[in-house]
């Protein structure tokens, strides 16, 4: 089983020195690095509001995965980090616009590590999604 490494023009491509893709897919598994709240052009939006950057970090998510013909529902596991854990509810408010379907809810981690790789980043998610072959 080989291994696809998944880029997409649609989400903020990844920095050369970090050697790492967007996603990878296994098989019929695909797994995404930590997204965060960059926009296309690698700028980190919605400095200091949480709401905001959870939107675009799921939007990412969401591009990332339909350049493999994967949709949210498709998400099996969700692993949030967050800056301050107590800001979760909000999280959870946007991740209700992209996470629609009660029948295909992941299972889901958060956690609020020391730090997140940029001092302007409020949360990071990253996804494995299992789809079709």
């Amino acid at each position: 089983m080989g291994k696809v490494l998944v880029n997409t023009k649609d989400a903020y491509q990844t920095d050369p020195k970090g050697s790492f893709s967007q996603a990878v897919r296994v098989g019929n598994l695909i797994y995404t690095t930590g997204l965060t709240a960059r926009d296309v052009n690698g700028k980190i939006v919605g400095k200091g509001d949480i709401r905001f950057q959870a939107k675009q970090v799921f939007e990412n998510i969401k591009n990332i995965l339909a350049a493999e013909g994967a949709t949210m529902d498709d998400v099996v596991k969700r692993t949030i980090y967050m800056r301050d854990i107590k800001q979760l509810p909000e999280v959870y408010q946007v991740m209700r616009e992209y996470f629609t379907n009660p029948s295909s809810f992941p299972a889901c981690s958060c956690i609020q590590p020391a730090n997140l790789a940029d001092p302007d980043y409020l949360v990071e998610v990253e996804v494995v999604a299992a789809v079709k072959e």
